[in-house]
């Protein structure tokens, strides 16, 4: 309710202040509090809070572990707690908001017209989702499943983390993570003096990713564009597509939903096609039967075949079926000459139909792009098509 009262005749003459029900109104009201960031605060000295009074719009125009700018009467508020734990009259200090700005809408004002041009072309780039996931945490290898729901969480503004502090991170993983690790068993002495010596072995042009990674300064840039500027509408075509899907829970699809505007928006679309649902759908599914046991796990990747490889790069399973066949026939040139060494070798060769018999679980018929793909040239592979051989050049 509005903090100004309507002083009625009767009560200007008596002093007794009565509400007036005929004008009075209701508005949403909510009490938020405010701290220092843990980054700013001084060694040794805990952060300075404050009371906040929001009302109106400016009710959950913030989110708890946000860093949000305050704009607003600094003014007394009589609090009958504080009176009756004091014992005498007690009046608080508040903050009547007039104006929030978050850190995202601050970050979002400072990108120049340079930056909305270069990440409008970016955007135009087909292979665009595939740079974002890729360029998310790049030097951990794999989890491209989590990566992907890392990605569209941001994006829609469902995830926030509020335990981030840069200096801590730092000496946690500096002293207690990596003790832990020289104190393990299974770790020997070569990997720990690897891991002291801080030996980055990334490179941002890997031959095996295939993809080149977007600079994180501008990956940032661009997801802060995509989260406050694009805004979408569901089409009836994409409604139909999740409602023939099957469901478990409302809130699945409703999650899904989501997802699927995450998705447009990384593309800097303001409308939801049938690709954005699919790659939810695919999403979705691969973080769920990830929690199932093996044999449940492999009768849904068979009953879900056709949604989990949607639009999905399978050359890096691919190359790791070729590598195991590799090593088995290793194993059999050193069977056939009784355990004797085969270091002599220069090349090992396999047929194109074993290779084909791993690719048709799948769900793949044509190898032709693998083929020319860094995944296969970049290790030394070569395709015979008159022959029908693989060969890898071992050294």
């Amino acid at each position: 309710m509005d903090y100004n009262m309507m002083l009625t005749a009767k009560a200007a003459s008596t002093d007794i202040y009565f509400l007036n029900v005929e004008e009075k109104f209701y508005q949403n009201c909510q009490h938020i509090t405010i701290q220092e960031s843990p980054n700013l605060v001084e060694a040794g000295r805990l952060p300075r809070s404050k009371d906040v009074i929001l009302t109106g719009d400016l009710c959950d125009a913030c989110k708890p572990g946000g860093e949000i700018e305050v704009t607003g009467v600094f003014t007394n508020n009589y609090g009958s707690s504080l009176n009756s734990k004091q014992g005498f009259p007690v009046f608080a200090a508040v903050i009547v908001a007039k104006y929030i700005r978050t850190k995202d809408q601050i970050e979002s004002d400072a990108l120049t017209d340079e930056d909305i041009k270069i990440i409008r072309e970016l955007s135009k780039d087909p292979e665009i989702a595939k740079k974002i996931f890729a360029s998310i945490v790049p030097t951990i290898y794999g989890h491209q499943d989590v990566k992907q729901a890392i990605v569209l969480a941001h994006i829609q503004k469902q995830w926030n983390n509020k335990f981030v502090d840069p200096v801590k991170d730092e000496h946690l993983a500096d002293f207690v993570i990596k003790n832990h690790i020289k104190m393990h068993p299974n770790v020997t002495k070569e990997s720990n003096e690897l891991n002291n010596g801080s030996i980055d072995v990334f490179q941002e042009n890997c031959p095996t990713t295939n993809v080149k990674l977007i600079p994180q300064q501008l990956l940032r840039k661009y997801l802060i564009y995509a989260r406050e500027n694009v805004h979408q509408s569901l089409k009836v075509d994409v409604q139909n597509e999740l409602n023939q899907f099957i469901r478990i829970a409302d809130r699945i699809k409703k999650a899904m939903i989501r997802m699927a505007e995450a998705h447009a928006k990384m593309h800097l679309r303001g409308y939801v096609i049938e690709e954005d649902v699919k790659a939810a759908i695919r999403i979705m599914l691969e973080c769920f039967i990830q929690t199932q046991k093996a044999s449940i796990m492999r009768q849904m990747r068979k009953v879900f075949a056709r949604q989990l490889t949607f639009k999905k790069d399978s050359s890096e399973l691919l190359l790791y079926y070729l590598k195991q066949l590799v090593r088995d026939q290793l194993l059999y040139e050193q069977s056939r000459k009784n355990n004797s060494d085969v270091d002599g070798l220069d090349t090992v060769t396999i047929s194109e139909d074993d290779l084909k018999a791993k690719a048709r679980q799948l769900n793949m018929e044509n190898l032709a792009p693998f083929y020319r793909s860094r995944f296969f040239t970049g290790n030394n592979f070569t395709y015979d098509p008159k022959q029908k051989k693989i060969t890898q050049r071992l050294f």
